[in-house]
């Protein structure tokens, strides 16, 4: 530790009791010990990191399997569904591999535990518009929504798409696993309808009220430690979009809406640090 003070009492009872909280953290015990003691400089840092961390919402295998039959059983009870007009869809508009295809792929026993036999579950955005007008209800499934930006833009873009067709009838609705309150917003603000099991607030300004700015400054004192770009890519600082992530999955690869402080892999002098968290750089 940078500071010379004994460890006081509130901080002792954070840490003995993120073992209870998180116990996925038991894991990662050198790498907690080094962001407490190498990267913060005083116990304001340390107490706003093990508040934080106290916090986070953390999917188990097991939870996932859980959220995600109750998606399935949410879309199958919906009055207007059926699965001979319903499209479920990855969000993912390339070839390269994320965690919406993960979903959709998981999703498919849960089907037919469901009764949908014949579910038309596609891989790519790309691929719906084909699919009309035999179909004409889009189901987009996705693990994480962060700023909503990304979430906004395949509809619109689907939208579009149909209007060029001259395709008027059809409905779209967004399942998620979990969503930033900002993203969520972002998307009923334009109208499109989103079922998540989990909402995901700001970590640090919609928890604390009257000291938030110091709370951010604490934040963005840590994140001066670190690479401020990878490869002309920024760092996402309080996480992208300014989303204040708190939010991890087991054997998942990290949201870039996380605070970065835990998961980014390099300090401003490019050499390496131990993270609690994963996510592939090449991905940021």
């Amino acid at each position: 530790m940078k500071t010379n003070s004994l460890l006081n009492r509130d901080l002792f009872r954070m840490i003995f009791s993120l073992a209870k909280i998180q116990p996925w953290l038991a894991e990662k015990a050198n790498e907690v010990e080094h962001l407490l003691m190498n990267d913060c400089e005083n116990s304001d840092e340390q107490t706003l990191i093990l508040n934080l961390l106290n916090r986070f919402k953390y999917i188990t295998n097991k939870n996932f399997t859980e959220l995600l039959k109750e998606i399935v059983s949410s879309i199958t009870n919906e009055k207007k569904y059926e699965a001979s007009n319903t499209i479920i869809a990855a969000t993912t508009i390339d070839g390269s591999a994320d965690s919406a295809q993960y979903v959709i792929y998981a999703m498919k026993p849960f089907f037919q535990i469901f009764g949908w036999d014949r579910t038309k579950l596609i891989n790519n955005v790309n691929k719906i518009v084909r699919e009309f007008p035999e179909y004409k209800n889009v189901v987009y499934v996705d693990e994480f929504i962060g700023s909503g930006q990304t979430m906004l833009n395949r509809v619109n873009k689907l939208k579009r798409d149909l209007l060029d067709k001259k395709i008027n009838e059809y409905s779209i609705r967004i399942y998620s696993i979990a969503a930033c309150e900002t993203g969520s917003q972002v998307l009923k603000k334009e109208g499109i309808e989103l079922f998540c099991n989990i909402i995901l607030p700001k970590g640090i300004s919609d928890h604390y009220k009257e000291n938030k700015e110091e709370k951010i400054d604490l934040m963005r004192r840590l994140e001066s430690l670190l690479l401020p770009e990878y490869e002309g890519k920024p760092m996402p600082s309080m996480g992208y979009g300014g989303v204040e992530a708190l939010y991890a999955r087991e054997d998942g690869n990290t949201p870039n809406s996380v605070f970065p402080v835990f998961w980014w892999p390099y300090y401003a002098d490019e050499n390496k640090r131990p993270t609690i968290l994963i996510r592939l750089m090449g991905e940021i």
